[in-house]
């Protein structure tokens, strides 16, 4: 399956894609309180996690929303 919101789970900011589904889905829900939950337990998924941040420049932690306002403008 697909996934979207990866990167407010990293950065705690407010997600920046919208998701339309043009049929019926089964989606999970994982909110931010509850993935620090399982960071919290589990130590070495936490360093994963950490070095995740560390790699990915925040320059990209919006680009979704950049693109779709570039996407806006120019169409």
């Amino acid at each position: 399956g697909d996934f979207f919101g990866e990167m407010s789970l990293l950065t705690g900011e407010p997600r920046s894609t919208t998701v339309t589904c043009d049929k019926p889905v089964q989606a999970y829900v994982l909110r931010k309180d509850e993935f620090d939950e399982i960071c919290d337990h589990n130590p070495d998924f936490a360093r994963l996690v950490e070095e995740a941040r560390k790699i990915i420049p925040p320059s990209l932690w919006n680009i979704n929303y950049d693109l779709a306002v570039r996407e806006v403008i120019f169409v």
